[in-house]
């Protein structure tokens, strides 16, 4: 019996991808929009999301909006609305099951997307290749491009894409019955949704969560997270997800042994399968429903129609699988049939089928791909170490930086403490000599003002001495001048013996004695002056 792990297709557009929000009321909106956008680069983003939203619904309408974006954007010579127009018509027609055609559109996708150097988008046209590669069985391929995008998406530090593509990962695990690796992808992929509050993403990965614990033989914790994931689908309007959870959960009640209840979860995912076209779906929704079969005719409570009942169905899916070239549940239904032919006593067909399923299942399964898986595995341990050692690497030298930032934290806190103690140095010395050299200022005023209150003195002084030569001049030497001027008026030069002459000549004689006394005593003063 086939599980339906939920793979998730990233759809390429300028501001990176955006989740299977398709129900009827985003698709009506959308409607709404377009009628009133010209016809330019917006339009192209709105026939983008449209195409997008269909391919889940109706990809028929999706690859109609696919060619309606891809042609507008030729138009307007838009390159990166004609990747994200090829991305679109490549996810309808995976959704169709038309693999060569979608890996065809994918590629020229991939090949725009790097001509224009948009990262984001190439990383999802990459992942979508890796699940095609899935879908045809074929592993090895299914991996290295799964591993290639979630390297860029790592890069990019795009954790929303990076957690899809985990679980995409763990979807490829599953496929090949490795669980553990399986629980381990699928552990990434949901811790990144809880941390991001995608609610879409923690429902999808519930419902993976209960086909791990399936597979583990945990039927009833199975059936609860089937039971939570189909229940908030049905709210949210996610017709995709409510087929598949609808699938898983008669799945399980199978392997209870709870056939009408699995049958009747059965049926409800065919019909929902059947109307929106999905060939893949619908090939294991007939796979399983065989194979529900094909058990109940193995119980003791076996109906004689059970067995055909199970071919019926079985061949359904048998020969849808090898119509869509869908490898892997190709191989499970065949086996299944080869049994179911044998039960009813066909053993040639049984025989036949058998080769058959043995075939398909060594080219799936061979040593060279199982090598090829393990090369892979291989690569990426070795990626994930190169990044390890690289982000050590990188920690060591940030830790090299900061140590080198505290020994130069040190050296300059040593030269700010050495620089302080020259200034705290040179400030006293200053101080110092400020000081020193006030006191030789207040010294040199001093002598300064003792000089000019000596020059003060001795300028009283000598005015003092001027004022008495003056003084002098003007009373002791002009009398006596004027004394003798008059006596020799008196002279009588007629009569030299004139007894009178004797007594002028006396008197001018006694005058000019006190003149030269007073004349000494200005030379005296006056040579005072100049000391």
């Amino acid at each position: 019996m086939k599980f339906f792990p939920a793979l998730l297709l990233l759809v390429i557009v300028p501001f990176g991808a955006y989740g299977q929000n398709t129900h009827a009321a985003l698709i009506d909106s959308l409607h709404k929009e377009l009628h009133t956008t010209k016809e330019d680069s917006n339009k192209v983003k709105l026939l983008d999301k449209l195409s997008y939203a269909y391919s889940t619904v109706n990809p028929d309408s999706g690859l109609a909006y696919g060619h309606r974006a891809k042609t507008l954007s030729q138009d307007i010579k838009w390159t990166k609305g004609l990747a994200m127009a090829n991305a679109d018509i490549g996810i309808n027609l995976e959704a169709r099951s038309e693999h060569a055609a979608a890996l065809s559109y994918d590629l020229e996708a991939l090949k725009l997307c790097v001509a224009t150097g948009d990262s984001n988008a190439a990383a999802g046209n990459i992942a979508n290749i890796s699940l095609i590669y899935l879908r045809q069985g074929d592993y090895p391929r299914a991996l290295e491009y799964a591993f290639r995008a979630l390297t860029m998406y790592e890069d990019l530090d795009d954790r929303p894409n990076k957690a899809i593509t985990e679980e995409n990962i763990g979807t490829i695990y599953f496929e090949q019955k490795d669980y553990p690796k399986t629980i381990q992808y699928y552990g990434k992929a949901q811790r990144t949704y809880r941390e991001l509050d995608d609610k879409e993403g923690v429902t999808r990965n519930l419902g993976n969560a209960g086909i791990v614990e399936d597979a583990q033989g945990h039927y009833t914790k199975a059936l609860q997270y089937h039971m939570q994931a189909l229940e908030i689908n049905r709210a949210s309007g996610n017709a995709k997800g409510t087929q598949i959870n609808l699938a898983n959960t008669g799945y399980v009640y199978c392997h209870m042994q709870e056939y009408e209840q699995a049958l009747h979860y059965q049926h409800m995912a065919l019909e929902m399968s059947q109307k929106t076209g999905n060939d893949n779906s619908m090939a294991i929704d007939l796979g399983n429903i065989g194979e529900t079969y094909l058990a109940m005719a193995k119980g003791p409570a076996a109906k004689a129609g059970d067995v055909t009942e199970a071919v019926t169905y079985l061949e359904k899916a048998v020969s849808l699988c090898r119509k869509i070239k869908f490898q892997g549940p190709l191989i499970e239904y065949s086996q299944y049939l080869s049994e179911a032919y044998a039960m009813q006593g066909n053993y040639r067909s049984a025989y036949e089928t058998y080769k058959s399923y043995a075939a398909v299942k060594d080219s799936v399964f061979s040593m060279e791909k199982i090598t090829q898986v393990a090369r892979l595995e291989t690569k990426r341990a070795e990626q994930l170490k190169d990044k390890d050692l690289l982000l050590k690497d990188k920690q060591l030298q940030i830790q090299k930086l900061k140590i080198s930032e505290k020994r130069n934290e040190s050296i300059l806190y040593i030269i700010s403490i050495i620089l302080l103690v020259v200034l705290v140095g040179i400030a006293l010395k200053s101080i110092h000599s400020y000081r020193r050299s006030n006191k030789l200022l207040a010294q040199e005023r001093d002598r300064h003002l003792t000089l000019i209150e000596e020059q003060i003195k001795h300028i009283k002084i000598r005015n003092e001495v001027l004022e008495e030569i003056a003084h002098m001049q003007a009373h002791d030497i002009r009398g006596p001048v004027a004394t003798i001027l008059g006596l020799s008026r008196s002279f009588n030069y007629e009569n030299i013996e004139d007894p009178d002459n004797q007594t002028v000549i006396k008197g001018i004689a006694d005058v000019a004695e006190k003149l030269d006394d007073v004349v000494k005593e200005i030379i005296r003063k006056k040579n005072t002056l100049d000391k």
